[in-house]
């Protein structure tokens, strides 16, 4: 009898360790859980922050583009500015030369009539 009692605490103490080791483990398996939940939310997020940088970059590639395109636009439209520019100032010298002459001619006539 004293040999069973003795081997029942045995396997008594052996049970309390298998169920003390028993909570330790789930204790740990739920800290590796929460830490995998963790580490999956921020997976989440951090697609998410790759995808709305993915659609900034592409934003930003389209505005650069738009920007180069109205940029060569307004060269362009600054050029021909400057040739329009160009020929009024030349037709201005042709009609003060025209002008001139006319001016000229009509005093020779009034002087030829005087």
């Amino acid at each position: 009898v004293q040999e069973l009692t003795s081997e029942n605490a045995s396997l008594r103490a052996e049970l309390k360790a298998i169920g003390e080791e028993n909570e330790s483990l789930k204790a740990s398996a739920t800290a590796l859980k929460q830490e995998k939940d963790a580490l999956e939310g921020a997976t989440v997020q951090d697609r998410r922050d790759l995808d709305e940088l993915r659609e900034f970059d592409a934003d930003f590639v389209e505005i650069a583009r738009k920007d180069r395109e109205l940029r060569e636009q307004l060269y362009e439209s600054e050029l021909k500015r400057g040739e329009l520019l160009e020929a009024l100032a030349s037709e201005r010298e042709k009609n003060a030369e025209n002008l001139k002459r006319l001016g000229a001619k009509v005093r020779e006539l009034l002087m030829a009539k005087s």
